[in-house]
């Protein structure tokens, strides 16, 4: 046979300290139904300020990129002064002669034979040193290696700043803030012509 429950509910008692007394304040609930659109500003002028950190953030690691891609791109070009001489030897054997020297990677460098990706370049001004051959020629050679080397870190700086997440948040802001003008603008010159055929 089935056992009987006992229907005896429990009833706990209220503790009169902790409960919860709802008190209605006037002032407060103007003050929260007026205040949508402060708050509102308030978010935005917060969100504003957080994204020209970032932004300030992200420029600030971009330049210091770019300068330690230069430095390592000028220093890694830079010939290297060894002070050991480079061993060379000469074998004569009974036909012929052979000389046996190591290269220095200083004089490849010295010769304009750079290793790795060889790039032609034809520019006016060199076919006109070409023909007007000045006496400080590796001056010349020091000041195009660096300028080639500006020109592609100006590429790769500008390759990271279309990457970069903030700066396109930065670039989107501004068209749509140069659409907003043209609008206001366009708005503007039509209300003074229609003011104008009027009269």
């Amino acid at each position: 046979m089935a056992k009987s429950r006992s229907k005896s509910r429990s009833t706990r008692n209220v503790n009169r300290k902790t409960k919860v007394h709802l008190v209605f304040d006037p002032a407060a609930r103007r003050e929260f139904l007026t205040g949508f659109h402060s708050r509102k500003m308030q978010r935005k002028k917060k969100a504003q300020e957080e994204f020209q950190k970032q932004l300030k953030e992200e420029k600030k690691r971009l330049k210091q990129e770019a300068k330690k891609a230069y430095a390592d791109m000028i220093s890694s070009h830079q010939p290297n002064v060894s002070p050991v001489k480079p061993f060379s030897e000469e074998i004569n054997l009974e036909s012929h002669c052979v000389s046996i020297s190591e290269i220095s990677t200083a004089d490849i460098k010295m010769k304009n034979h750079w290793i790795g990706e060889n790039q032609v370049e034809y520019d006016e001004k060199n076919e006109a040193e070409s023909e007007n051959p000045t006496e400080d020629g590796s001056n010349q050679k020091v000041q195009k290696l660096e300028g080639n080397v500006k020109k592609i870190l100006k590429k790769k700086a500008t390759l990271n700043a279309k990457q970069s997440k903030t700066l396109q948040k930065q670039m989107h802001l501004q068209n749509k803030k140069n659409i907003k003008d043209t609008r206001r603008k366009n708005r503007l010159k039509a209300k003074v012509m229609k003011n104008k055929k009027k009269k």
